[in-house]
């Protein structure tokens, strides 16, 4: 008899254990459920704010920096989205026709881009130009101490200056200044100086390019879809 009294107990403790073990699975399941729900809510709402700011960009005509800040959102959006069912990756497009977008430019040319070929061209445009801002340049064996931005905005008296006093010639002698004329054409013409003054032109023009919208596009719950601008 006390055998068997033993034997429920046990039976029972292992019964209240398994329903303890149970309930606690029960309860962690849908506290993760719980938090999934709120994840996945809290991911819907953040790419409904980016598709709210994506949306502030559809206007007939934007300028090139707004350009880039379009394509950082589409980008980040795009990012985003992946891991989600249901949500349509955005494509942009910028189709620049303009002949103000000349063979001769480096970076940003009469081209189709995506955003995203788009803003890497006007980075790596920038990133040049900002190195051509600190570099000292180098004119016939003598680095000059300016850079080729400063040397693009001297004025002939002030190059003729520099290259006296860099070369040691005394402008009071003529002979001395013609050779200095000579090299103040050639410092004019210096590849440095030419590639900051072109590239700095490119910038500068793709900044303030006005591009009109083609069309922007959403699907059937009001998501946009699809961008396209142009000049």
């Amino acid at each position: 008899m006390e055998n068997a009294s033993k034997a429920l107990l046990m039976a029972g403790s292992v019964l209240l254990a398994m329903l303890i073990i149970t309930a606690l699975v029960l309860m962690y399941n849908s506290i993760i459920g719980l938090r999934q729900e709120e994840a996945s809510s809290d991911e819907i709402q953040k790419l409904a704010d980016y598709n709210r700011q994506i949306e502030t960009f559809n206007e007939d005509e934007i300028y090139g920096p707004e350009l880039l800040s379009l394509s950082n959102l589409i980008e980040d959006y795009n990012a985003r989205q992946a891991g989600l069912k249901g949500y349509t990756a955005i494509t942009f497009e910028v189709d620049i026709k303009d002949e103000s977008y000349t063979a001769t430019n480096v970076y940003i040319k009469k081209n189709n881009y995506s955003g995203s070929e788009l803003k890497k061209a006007f980075d790596e445009l920038e990133k040049e130009v900002k190195q051509l801002k600190l570099d000292k340049v180098t004119f016939n064996g003598k680095n000059l101490g300016k850079t080729a931005q400063e040397i693009s905005g001297m004025r002939r008296e002030a190059k003729e200056s520099l290259i006296a006093e860099k070369f040691g010639y005394d402008l009071r002698y003529n002979d001395q200044r013609d050779r200095v004329d000579i090299l103040v054409d050639e410092l004019t013409n210096n590849e440095s100086v030419i590639r900051y003054v072109n590239l700095n032109e490119e910038m500068v023009t793709f900044r303030n390019t006005k591009f009109k919208r083609d069309s922007f596009k959403y699907d059937a719950n009001g998501r946009v879809i699809s961008v396209k601008f142009s000049k």
